[in-house]
């Protein structure tokens, strides 16, 4: 420290005095860069397929069992001899 520069690289600081090159402070690191987000959009989409798939297939398996239940009933109906567009029962037996 001198109150005089004592060549080009010595630096003047804010208390009015001249410094050596060797007491110049560095700057500080720059800050860390922040980390990428983690995306979520692709795991919600897979999701969200399965899901869907899943749906129809119940939807699918829903509607093979209606239609085999209303199978069943009309197969019961001519066994038993009722007809449907009129109501008419002509036997006394019944479905199992």
């Amino acid at each position: 420290m001198s109150d005089v520069s004592n060549g080009p690289d010595w630096w003047l600081a804010s208390d009015g005095k001249w410094y050596p090159p060797q007491s110049v402070s560095t700057a500080p690191p720059p800050p860390p860069t922040p980390a990428a987000p983690t995306p979520v959009g692709n795991g919600m989409a897979v999701a969200g397929l399965v899901l869907g798939v899943i749906a129809v297939a119940l939807a699918i398996l829903g509607m093979v069992i209606i239609d085999q239940a209303v199978d069943d009933v009309d197969d019961c109906f001519d066994a038993i001899g009722h007809d449907v567009e009129t109501g008419a029962n002509t036997s006394e037996a019944a479905c199992d």
